[in-house]
């Protein structure tokens, strides 16, 4: 273990310790991995797209979107009746919810289908990190974004409108890995675990991954958040 963390955690106990050194370890595989998955989320898929006319493009948003929803409504038993959704804007090479709102801005009236028509109707928010902690936003079509902490697309403060935690219906948590009891493991952070362990959250905490990011067992601390759900999104990025 490095000096910083001894130094950090030096009031812990030997088995504290033992589970922090078991954090970092999973949190150094798993972020590899997610790089390795970065230049197909990131750059294979965006240089493949750019050979596709504007028709081929929404026939391919449409059918990963209506996959990417249909897994979460399969999978998750309040998204059907919930009318407010935290999602969240996905550092490279994590699932992406934000494929959802591409569908919305570039599938023509006509062409939607009963899963699209179902999304619009829902309140869709997203998280900003201020002064250390996660803050919520409201989507609309005319919002922007703005690059924040961590190079982490954040809501414009100025073209958003600010929402409250207790509406959050279901909430979609990114993480770099799960196990089978809702365990997570976060960044580092804790921002998550600040947001969701607050007492006005409400909504279900729904844990949102990669088949391979889903482990035995994840490190646990008593501060830690688990999930309700863990939902396993079966393609990678440029599929």
């Amino acid at each position: 273990m490095n000096r910083e963390l001894k130094k950090q955690y030096s009031h812990h106990d030997h088995h504290d310790l033992l589970r922090l050194r078991e954090k970092e370890l999973m949190r150094s595989t798993m972020r590899t991995l997610l790089k390795k998955q970065q230049p197909l989320h990131a750059t294979t898929h965006q240089q493949g797209c750019a050979f596709l006319s504007h028709g081929e493009k929404e026939r391919i948003t449409s059918k990963r979107s209506s996959k990417f929803d249909e897994i979460v409504k399969i999978k998750v038993p309040d998204w059907n009746n919930a009318s407010v959704i935290l999602l969240y804007a996905p550092l490279p090479g994590e699932p992406d919810p934000l494929i959802l709102l591409h569908s919305i801005f570039h599938i023509p009236k006509c062409n939607e289908q009963s899963w699209l028509e179902t999304l619009q109707k829902k309140k869709l928010l997203f998280p900003r990190i201020y002064h250390e902690k996660l803050h919520l936003y409201q989507w609309n079509r005319d919002a922007n974004w703005v690059q924040g902490s961590y190079g982490i697309q954040e809501p414009d403060p100025k073209t958003w409108k600010e929402a409250s935690l207790e509406e959050v219906d279901v909430g979609l948590i990114p993480g770099l890995a799960f196990d089978h009891t809702g365990g997570r493991l976060g960044r580092g952070g804790g921002f998550y675990d600040r947001l969701l362990g607050d007492s006005r959250w409400r909504g279900l905490k729904t844990g949102i991954a990669w088949p391979w990011q889903l482990v035995l067992d994840v490190p646990k601390e008593p501060h830690d958040i688990c999930m309700d759900y863990v939902v396993a999104i079966g393609e990678s990025p440029c599929t």
